[in-house]
């Protein structure tokens, strides 16, 4: 790929990737993350998966290591980063 752009070999990867149009594997897993464990959790029937969630959402700001936390830190950089924030501040589902 570097040799098509005709760029550097020391050009890092994830840049070339996203001239091409892809992104990084990790951002493939962290997607499917989402999508299974918060989007999942949010549609459950489980009534103590879903307080568990409300009551993640509650102390994000005063926990770094709560789940919520975690996923808004891992927001940062991605394209549509507030709207993604806010969604997960409202209890909503993420659609990435």
């Amino acid at each position: 790929m570097k040799g098509t752009l005709g760029v550097k070999r020391t050009i890092t990867y994830w840049a070339v990737l996203r001239e091409f149009g892809h992104e990084p594997l990790q951002f493939y897993w962290f997607r499917s993350v989402v999508r299974l464990y918060y989007n999942g959790m949010l549609k459950s029937n489980s009534e103590t998966l879903s307080r568990m969630l409300k009551a993640d959402l509650r102390i994000h700001s005063r926990d770094p290591s709560c789940f919520t936390s975690l996923v808004l830190d891992a927001f940062q950089g991605l394209r549509h980063c507030d709207s993604l924030v806010q969604a997960v501040r409202q209890g909503t589902s993420i659609f990435i």
